[in-house]
């Protein structure tokens, strides 16, 4: 494994180079798009757990366990300045947006049988909390979108994911009591950077009355003292005809912002629209510093599927369920997790 970081930096630089490639497009926003006002604000909170409540086809309780993301967008001129500044999409020859996010978040880790120490396996993966804050940049076109997302925070007991544990099982698991927080990972600086470029192409998207389809593939890389890796994935979506102009539901991990155009285009007078998605990701994982104790595995996927609600222009509603691959050599099983997600925009 430390044979493999030691490339890291130019894996990094090439996938870099591939996100700055792309800024040839030159893709034309719909009418109505462009005459939306200028600025606008997203609030969205996600939330993923993999309890009953949130997966009642499969209740694991296991590895990671509970995420929760608060992310709030805007329209601001320190983003523009240094998108233009950066290799992302270009600032001339197309209609783009660009807007900051600034988020809060905590993660939490356990290893299985979190109320049965004895039952526990001695090569499971132990107990961990990230909390992190974090701001960044996020540039949109109507077939291409940039993100910037710097992440900083702390590992250890110092991120209370032991309180909020305990508080999550107080309200939905009282019968189960995690034991053995007091063996977690010690108090640690933690940062992230993440870098993710999404292409959207339309399979099946006119404005006429049936369904639109769309595929949106993407590429990136993360790299600092919690993550070390390559990512590539790719989105179908399936909905109404009228679908928002962005790049698919937001996630904990890639939230919607306010560089997108989620009013939609041509028929923007719908106060519903819906979709149904499956998204398919692959890492090339270098370290994972929350699995210090064991070996985690050089490859890393996950699929996932879902469903979106825009009303009234406004607010979003989804829901999802992730199933991953095995994290560490010695999982003796696979993990999933379900998601909701809330969101509120408004123009100004």
């Amino acid at each position: 494994m430390p044979q493999i970081r030691r490339f890291l930096p130019i894996l990094a630089a090439l996938s870099l180079a591939g996100i700055a490639s792309g800024q040839d497009a030159d893709p034309v926003l719909p009418d109505d798009v462009l005459t939306e006002p200028e600025g606008r604000t997203v609030w969205a909170l996600y939330w993923e757990n993999d309890g009953s409540f949130f997966k009642p086809n499969h209740n694991s309780d296991r590895h990671y366990t509970n995420g929760t993301r608060l992310v709030a967008s805007s329209h601001a001129q320190w983003a523009e300045d240094l998108a233009n500044w950066l290799p992302m999409a270009p600032a001339s020859g197309e209609e783009l947006r660009t807007a900051a996010f600034y988020s809060a978040a905590q993660l939490i880790f356990t290893p299985d049988n979190i109320e049965t120490p004895a039952a526990r396996r001695p090569d499971d993966r132990g107990y961990a909390g990230w909390l992190y804050f974090s701001a960044g940049i996020e540039r949109a076109s109507e077939t291409i979108a940039d993100r910037v997302d710097l992440k900083i925070g702390v590992i250890g007991p110092s991120s209370r994911a032991e309180q909020a544990q305990q508080n999550i099982h107080d309200a939905f698991d009282k019968n189960r009591e995690p034991i053995g927080w007091d063996s977690q990972l010690d108090d640690r600086f933690a940062i992230d950077l993440d870098v993710n470029r999404r292409w959207k192409f339309d399979i099946d998207h006119d404005g006429s009355d049936h369904v639109a389809i769309e595929l949106i593939p993407e590429v990136g890389f993360t790299i600092g003292s919690v993550h070390d890796h390559l990512m590539t994935g790719a989105t179908l979506r399936i909905g109404s005809a009228f679908l928002p102009v962005d790049f698919g539901a937001g996630r904990l991990e890639a939230p919607s912002t306010a560089a997108t155009f989620p009013s939609g285009g041509a028929g923007a007078n719908e106060n519903l629209a819906w979709s149904i998605f499956a998204r398919v990701e692959g890492r090339a994982v270098f370290h994972n510093e929350l699995l210090v104790d064991v070996e985690e595995e050089d490859f890393f996927g996950m699929v996932q599927v879902g469903v979106s609600l825009l009303i009234a222009k406004n607010l979003t509603l989804g829901y999802s369920q992730t199933w991953y691959s095995k994290e560490f050599e010695t999982q003796v099983a696979n993990d999933s997790i379900g998601a909701f997600t809330i969101g509120w925009s408004y123009a100004y």
